[in-house]
């Protein structure tokens, strides 16, 4: 599972069983369909993140604060 922990303490949680599309876009833009759910996290530094969600390898991702 990707926990996907947002800031008001909510966190979802997607089975990477159901990860069918994973897009980066340069400007560092990542965005991920689960079924028919879709995450898109913006932010910097994002290719390490793209590496690691292709490998099933990420536990959570956090959103910050600007």
């Amino acid at each position: 599972m990707l926990d996907i922990r947002l800031a008001d303490g909510t966190i979802e949680s997607f089975p990477y069983a159901y990860l069918t599309r994973v897009r980066y876009t340069p400007g560092d833009v990542h965005l991920m369909r689960f079924g028919a759910d879709e995450v898109r996290a913006e932010g910097r530094n994002l290719v390490r993140l793209r590496d690691a969600i292709s490998e099933h390898r990420m536990r959570f991702i956090q959103e910050g604060t600007e």
